[in-house]
């Protein structure tokens, strides 16, 4: 794995734990659309950490 591969999957990790924290503080004050945005984007980050996971293109 590469450094700059190594950074941008940290960079993926940081905005799907952001947005997962936004998510649940949204949730809590009830703001559903809110929450919704998070949920969406951090479904987005979890799909980059997968595919930029190390070791992942080796095992395929």
């Amino acid at each position: 794995m590469t450094r700059s591969a190594k950074v941008w999957w940290a960079v993926a990790i940081v905005f799907t734990l952001v947005n997962l924290a936004g998510e649940v503080y949204a949730a809590m004050r009830w703001e559903v659309a809110h929450a919704c945005v998070h949920a969406a984007a951090m479904l987005v980050g979890v799909y980059f950490v997968w595919r930029l996971a190390p070791g992942r293109a080796e095992s395929y």
